[in-house]
């Protein structure tokens, strides 16, 4: 699911700070805080919103920004710093009214399609135990001395033949699943910069 690293400017503790934070709701979560929203971006999923979280702040501190007390998000403001890191954000939040709105219309398909990887996920799992146990099959059919060479030689075909089938199956259902994903990151990404 998509999610916003923001940039928020306010008061904390009586004290004048700017926030580097990350959200699902970037304008919800500001206001929950009491600050206002004054940038963001917009990124593909949560671990890529950590990462970039990370990487402003810590440039922030390179740039000679001061956390406040303990805290890793909230910097006091100054001017010069502020402006300097606005620069970096998107900041027409306009534009955000009308991603927010694509993203909960798409939040329905995109918890399809998380169940349906989930599921694929499930089945290739059980393709591997397949081949596993058809593996622990083969090896048994092999030390049968009853057995002629050329029934090990079929039931082994028909073994090979069926995992073949079965894998390819399996990719195929992954990659279509996969590929939706990524096409309705895309469309909601693009709405977003539209």
């Amino acid at each position: 699911m998509i999610s916003f690293v923001y940039l928020g400017v306010g008061r904390f503790r009586d004290i004048p700070v700017f926030k580097i934070g990350k959200a699902r709701h970037p304008k919800r979560r500001t206001a929950n805080l009491g600050i206002k929203l004054v940038g963001y971006f917009l990124c593909v999923d949560d671990i890529e919103a950590f990462a970039m979280e990370n990487a402003i702040r810590q440039r922030i501190r390179a740039m000679g920004g001061r956390n406040v007390g303990k805290t890793s998000d909230w910097f006091h403001y100054k001017t010069i710093l502020f402006q300097e890191v606005q620069s970096w954000f998107k900041n027409d939040i306009g534009d955000l009214d009308a991603i927010l709105a694509r993203v909960f219309q798409n939040a329905g398909e995109f918890a399809f399609l998380e169940d349906r990887i989930e599921t694929l996920e499930k089945l290739l799992a059980a393709k591997n135990k397949i081949i596993s146990m058809q593996e622990e099959i083969i090896q048994l059919l092999k030390k049968r001395t009853d057995s002629p060479q050329k029934h090990h030689e079929e039931m082994m075909e028909l073994v090979h033949t069926y995992l073949n089938e079965y894998t390819d199956m399996c990719l195929t259902h992954v990659q279509g699943a996969y590929s939706q994903v990524i096409e309705l990151m895309r469309e909601v990404q693009t709405s977003g910069t539209n």
